[in-house]
């Protein structure tokens, strides 16, 4: 009788002690990535679910290296490729207050610098100066005398013409002249 009065107890102290949790928040997912190889700097898109929608909110690493985060949308977020050993492959991770998650597939680091980069900035400047002081040629390098208005470059003007007799150079033996 006593084990009874026990158990009556305790099955009556038992439906009190429920208590009403939030219901877990969806982990992170990571579906894919715009690139799976990129450069210093290279802009990736990670796609995804469940992101958290602020931008510092959102933790992305590739391997150990942790990402510039430019932009976050539901489904979408904007990364710059941080600076890895040449040749590394990493999964991309993201951490968020309420999960975290990584890609499937591993992402290839090719080096700080595309091979195109010199150009462009080449380029750029370029179109700066064309832009900035017109079609006009830039300063003469030091030690050389600047053109004057209206005179073509030297490699466009025709070669000069002596003047006076042209000496004559000894042929070679065995050469007839024509």
């Amino acid at each position: 009788m006593r084990h009874l009065l026990a158990l009556l107890v305790l099955l009556s102290i038992a439906p009190g002690c429920e208590r009403d949790f939030p219901a877990p928040e969806p982990a992170v997912q990571v579906t894919g990535l715009s690139v799976f190889e990129g450069f210093l700097d290279d802009r990736v898109v990670i796609q995804g679910q469940n992101f958290a929608p602020g931008l510092g909110d959102n933790l992305v690493t590739f391997g150990t290296a942790l990402a510039a985060v430019e932009e976050v949308s539901p489904g979408e977020i904007a990364v710059r490729v941080p600076e890895l050993e040449i040749g590394a492959e990493v999964y991309v991770a993201i951490s968020t207050p309420t999960g975290q998650g990584s890609s499937e597939q591993p992402f290839r680091y090719l080096g700080p610098g595309h091979p195109l980069d010199e150009w462009r900035s080449r380029l750029i400047r370029l179109e700066t100066a064309l832009a900035t002081n017109g079609p006009s040629s830039p300063d003469p390098p030091p030690g050389r005398p600047a053109p004057r208005p209206g005179s073509a470059p030297r490699a466009c003007r025709p070669p000069r013409r002596r003047s006076g007799p042209r000496e004559s150079l000894p042929r070679p033996a065995g050469r007839s002249s024509r």
